[in-house]
């Protein structure tokens, strides 16, 4: 969930059997008579066989373009983003505030962590962040 210029928006993945789809679809409409707003979009299945799931930890000065950067990186190393929460808080010493993001990704076959990491570090000193990738090392 965010909290977007007043409103709050979510995004939500799930997977129903094909029988069960129908009757999901009509329920969440439903939710219109209520006052909110539903958008439904049907996605393809998404393949993970082989791909290795690790945890991204980010923090860093709150500036505009860190989830654009860091997702750059990912989509061009082919990783799925399984999750992602982002805050900004309150930074006890600092004259800005923090920008924080955790989050699961899941790696191509091929693709070492040690790479990624390297990847994330060469944009993390413009960013002025720190990110760390935590799951199983090469």
């Amino acid at each position: 969930m965010s909290h977007l210029s007043g409103y709050f928006a979510g995004l939500l993945r799930v997977a129903v059997p094909d029988e069960k789809a129908a009757g999901l679809y009509r329920a969440l409409m439903s939710l219109e008579s209520r006052g909110l707003r539903v958008v439904i979009q049907t996605g393809a299945a998404v393949d993970t066989k082989g791909r290795r799931r690790v945890t991204l930890d980010l923090i860093g000065g709150d500036r505009p373009g860190i989830v654009k950067s860091v997702s750059e990186v990912l989509a061009s190393k082919d990783v799925n983003v399984e999750s992602l929460e982002t805050e900004v808080v309150p930074a006890p010493d600092q004259g800005r505030p923090l920008f924080k993001a955790r989050g699961e990704v899941a790696l191509p076959e091929g693709l070492s962590l040690r790479d990624l990491r390297a990847s994330l570090e060469a944009i993390s000193t413009d960013l002025l962040v720190d990110i760390e990738l935590r799951g199983d090392e090469d």
